[in-house]
């Protein structure tokens, strides 16, 4: 794959990509998405909403992945208390970058983002999701384009 000195860029994660995938990756994949500027929401949308609720449930899931972590690599200390996961100092320290990254999730303009069913990722809806159309209607993609790329054909 790649040199251990060799720099990653985007043609050369491109070029990863088209060696490992050769005919599932289209050429110029990865520059494509990295030059990519999404829409900002126009200040009626109401997807605002939608954006903070994802930036909560992201934090939300961060915390309890982290606290399992704790729980494993500390199998003697107890915790039963959130008191109990703030006094320690891995932990604290890691809330407080967390809150960090929430309070600047929070200020970015707001974008219209989705959910890939599959892999998780909360993208912008244009830019990672893209639109259809079916019978004359305009819906959003459920998966992202990662996911439709490289999804198994249904050959049978």
């Amino acid at each position: 794959m790649l040199a251990s000195e060799q720099k990653l860029t985007v043609e050369s994660l491109d070029e990863v990509l088209a060696r490992g995938f050769r005919d599932q990756t289209p050429s110029g994949y990865v520059k494509r998405f990295t030059s990519y500027k999404p829409r900002r929401l126009s200040d009626t949308s109401n997807s605002v909403g939608d954006f903070s609720a994802l930036i909560d449930e992201a934090v939300i899931e961060s915390e309890a992945a982290l606290r399992k972590i704790l729980i494993e690599a500390r199998s003697g200390a107890v915790y039963r208390e959130d008191e109990d996961f703030d006094a320690d100092p891995v932990y604290s320290r890691a809330s407080r970058i967390l809150e960090e990254i929430q309070n600047a999730a929070e200020e970015i303009s707001p974008r219209e983002c989705s959910k890939c069913p599959r892999c998780g990722l909360v993208a912008d809806l244009l830019g990672w999701f893209g639109m259809r159309r079916i019978s004359g209607r305009t819906i959003r993609q459920s998966w992202c384009r990662v996911c439709r790329t490289f999804r198994p054909s249904h050959t049978g």
